[in-house]
């Protein structure tokens, strides 16, 4: 990272968030980064001028930061029922709070080399409170219940109202669904989700949740029967996963559908009914990770949902960068322009998490973060990034 005192920037190439701008534009620049002015050509000023790609700072719309600790612990490629299994086998492991710690300082540290400037975040305990209030980066922590007994519903939900609460301190953060096979019908029920106006929940990242909600039986059973419990809802619905709980969302004003490997056409029609409510937030390298499947991209792209971009958890990836999952995007759908890329990693992000009004786009007035790609030859490929330079 290095810092420009200098107040016009000029780049070979200039990505505001929406479309590259015209060649020779300048920005003005206050200096804490927040943008002045735009000039269609350089003025009788001092102007620095850097070779590659100047662009909003990248939003990450869903990450686990609290999960770092499981970098390379769990096997790749043997689906999300596999994952889940070994998620809990770890969960009974005692880590000690200094090694989760680190590890979480690791991770933000690598998102802000990344050019990462805002993060919507799941939480399911307090251990990212620390480093968010002293953090340059900006959160929305999304503080997350699951639960399928009844019996411990009311501590569930209260729990999560103390953590949102907690972090409601110092930045927004909502109490949302986990996903359609870990909340049981009571829970679905529950008020405190209908009052949130975003949400986030993982949405059709296995088949088998599919297979779940139309026919009651799935290999997730493999999964339930681990838990400490007995599992005894019907959810067997004769929908989609998402087809079905479409009707338990239906006062939230934005839900992010995280993952949507499996998504169907029935859903995407659905969806598209709701434009301005569901957001497909992709996270490419952890479907790969965990799947070896990527959501069928194009189709989604039929619909007038906003896309955007997370990274999910390093226990799903091996690094926490926006800028590869896009060119994994790029690499497996070349036809895909590199701008519509580079907007679902910042503006469409921002949008994601209700903060375009200030990140993911160069226009007068806001203060985006301004990062440097060095590497950017051309508008039409993703060139390898060695390192994105953070100017303001």
């Amino acid at each position: 990272m290095y810092i420009c005192l200098v107040k016009y920037l000029h780049a070979d190439f200039i990505f505001n968030g929406r479309e590259f701008l015209p060649q020779g534009s300048v920005l003005v620049l206050k200096n804490d980064g927040s943008i002045l002015d735009i000039l269609p050509k350089a003025p009788n000023e001092e102007v620095l001028h850097l070779d590659g790609l100047l662009m909003p700072g990248f939003v990450n719309a869903h990450c686990h930061l609290e999960l770092s600790y499981l970098k390379n612990k769990i096997s790749s490629g043997n689906g999300l029922i596999s994952f889940l299994i070994q998620i809990n086998q770890l969960y009974q492991e005692k880590i000690s709070t200094t090694t989760i710690q680190e590890a979480i300082e690791q991770a933000e540290k690598e998102m802000l080399q990344n050019g990462i400037v805002l993060i919507g975040d799941i939480c399911n305990t307090d251990n990212t409170f620390d480093i968010k209030v002293k953090s340059p980066l900006h959160y929305h922590s999304f503080v997350e219940v699951y639960g399928l007994a009844d019996e411990k519903i009311n501590e569930k939900i209260q729990a999560a109202i103390n953590l949102k609460k907690l972090f409601s301190q110092h930045h927004t953060s909502s109490v949302v669904f986990h996903a359609p096979y870990s909340i049981s019908e009571k829970l679905r029920k529950e008020y405190i989700f209908q009052e949130e106006k975003l949400s986030s929940i993982h949405m059709q990242e296995s088949k088998e949740e599919n297979t779940l909600f139309r026919y009651g039986q799935s290999a997730f059973d493999d999964f339930f029967s681990l838990l400490p419990f007995k599992t005894d809802i019907d959810f067997q619905k004769n929908k989609s996963s998402f087809s079905f709980f479409h009707s338990y969302l239906h006062a939230i004003k934005k839900v992010l559908l995280v993952h949507n490997t499996y998504v169907e056409k029935e859903d995407l029609v659905l969806s598209n009914q709701f434009p301005d409510k569901y957001v497909y937030c992709l996270c490419p390298k952890a479907n790969l990770f965990i799947e070896n499947c990527l959501p069928p991209i194009p189709d989604i792209m039929q619909n007038q949902n906003v896309i955007c971009i997370g990274t999910d958890s390093l226990a799903s990836n091996d690094t926490l960068s926006i800028y590869e999952e896009l060119k994994t995007i790029h690499e497996h759908f070349s036809q895909i322009p590199v701008q519509t890329l580079l907007q679902w990693g910042t503006l469409n992000g921002a949008i994601a998490l209700q903060k375009e009004n200030e990140f993911g786009e160069i226009a007068i007035g806001k203060k985006p973060g301004i990062i440097h790609i060095p590497e950017f030859i051309n508008t039409q490929k993703l060139p390898v990034c060695r390192k994105i330079l953070k100017i303001y």
